[in-house]
């Protein structure tokens, strides 16, 4: 039996990859069943059916919750009058679910501690030397000062903030996102890579020019004058999550 697949469906084709039905199913000259499919890079491609599958959702070793439990993916997709999945529960049982009924779960970022070299903002300074003299300057961590110390960071600080000192031992940092990466709700993007949303739509990112403390997005291919369109927080809330690919 020949799969129908509506037009809007996020599609695998055997050949092409990833794609989105655009039209179909249609007569052709060799014969019934074809679909017309827009690929990623925005071209079109003539399929026949027998060569598409739907995109899976979920990979197996995903993170998934239903009903406020968490499991994960232990096999499929399976297709039946709903696509499902196997999934494992933290006692080891094995449990079928429909995909409509599961969510992605993205584990937040881990802190990790700060250490030389990390690019960082003074939060808390000297509170008995020129008391908050050197809150909110930016530079480098070049030396860690004893645990017990309470100033245990020596920051080398960038030119052109006012500072009266090059360096000062300072209380309390926060450690700067890489310039290549981004964190947002706890998660960190990577700005040099693509990501796809629950949707199967490919996005890229980048610093906003005028304001790089946004981060813009925009489906792929990139289009230089659509980058105003969307922003990381808003493609979060409306399409995500995200998935680096």
């Amino acid at each position: 039996m020949t799969t129908t697949f509506e037009v809007g469906a996020k599609v695998e084709h055997r050949t092409f990859g990833a794609g989105e039905v655009a039209f179909g199913p249609f007569e052709h000259s060799t014969g019934q069943n074809h679909y017309l499919i827009k690929q990623e890079g925005g071209k079109h491609a003539l399929v026949v059916a027998e060569a598409l599958s739907l995109s899976a959702k979920f990979k197996v070793g995903d993170k998934v919750s239903q009903y406020g439990s968490t499991y994960t993916i232990h096999a499929g997709p399976f297709r039946g009058n709903a696509e499902w999945y196997a999934v494992e529960a933290s006692d080891g049982k094995i449990l079928h679910s429909t995909e409509r009924a599961l969510t992605l779960v993205i584990e937040p970022a881990k802190n990790e501690p700060v250490k030389v070299g990390d690019r960082v903002r003074v939060v808390k300074d000297d509170s008995m030397v020129r008391v908050g003299e050197f809150v909110g300057k930016i530079g480098i961590v070049q030396r860690l000062n004893s645990r017990s110390s309470r100033l245990p960071y020596d920051v080398k600080f960038d030119v052109g903030q006012g500072a009266r000192h090059e360096s000062w031992n300072v209380a309390e940092v926060e450690k700067l996102d890489d310039p290549t990466t981004v964190t947002h709700d706890g998660i960190t993007y990577d700005l040099t890579a693509r990501y796809k949303d629950r949707d199967g739509d490919t996005w890229a990112l980048r610093r906003d020019p005028d304001d790089e403390s946004q981060v813009q997005m925009q489906m792929t291919p990139v289009v230089s004058g659509a980058w105003s369109g969307y922003t990381l927080g808003g493609v979060v809330r409306s399409y995500g999550p995200l998935r680096k690919i």
